[in-house]
């Protein structure tokens, strides 16, 4: 069971995962993931998909278990030239003196401006080895084919037998969920509403809470 956060009321919110273990996701995903957690490096990776997948979850269950130092982006509002220069080159400029590796995690890459995306290719070979980026896009079109290149990228859209697979798991958590929360719903009404709008797990957990609430 994901340990929810006490200040949360919204359910995406309050069970977001905080590992990697707890995040549902297809063998193909999880295991490179793991293989570079055990490790404590982790690769440029490019997670592409669309909204309400897990993949900014992902990001950061990646992060927290790497115990990495983090500075987040949103792509969709801090996406000028100037916002590279001032925050994040500074970010990975500064010395780390415990040692922990950086992550740079971009969230709603596909935002970013193309001068932003060209100034990104120099500075994420100049700092290699001491921080690592993450970006998440709905929309992998959006990201600059240099910047993929030097990425593993990893697509979130699920095959029909990953999705058959993660919706077993996901209506076990959801189960979790409800008894966590005392509250109830009809087996009909989850079996219908994870059939149509699975895998967007955030659109499941609202309307499941909503439905509870009335």
């Amino acid at each position: 069971m994901i340990q929810p956060r006490a200040r949360e009321t919204d359910w995406s919110q309050k069970y977001r995962p905080d590992t990697l273990k707890d995040c549902i996701l297809p063998s193909r995903i999880r295991l490179p993931l793991e293989k570079m957690v055990a490790s404590s490096i982790v690769q440029n990776l490019v997670f592409h998909g669309s909204c309400g997948v897990g993949k900014t979850s992902t990001a950061r269950a990646i992060c927290s278990d790497t115990n990495a130092d983090v500075f987040e982006v949103n792509g969709s509002l801090d996406n000028s030239i100037a916002s590279l220069r001032d925050d994040v080159e500074g970010f990975v400029s500064g010395c780390n003196w415990d040692g922990r590796r950086k992550i740079v995690f971009i969230d709603e890459a596909e935002g970013l401006s193309r001068e932003y995306q060209d100034g990104l290719r120099g500075l994420m070979e100049r700092v290699s080895g001491r921080c690592s980026f993450i970006f998440t896009a709905n929309r992998l079109t959006k990201i600059s084919r240099a910047i993929q290149s030097r990425c593993f990228v990893m697509d979130f859209t699920f095959s029909p037998q990953e999705t058959s697979t993660m919706k077993v798991e996901f209506a076990r958590r959801l189960s979790e969920i409800l008894q966590h929360e005392g509250a109830k719903a009809e087996p009909r009404y989850l079996a219908t509403l994870i059939a149509t709008e699975f895998p967007e797990f955030r659109q499941i957990l609202k309307q499941v809470q909503f439905g509870c609430a009335e």
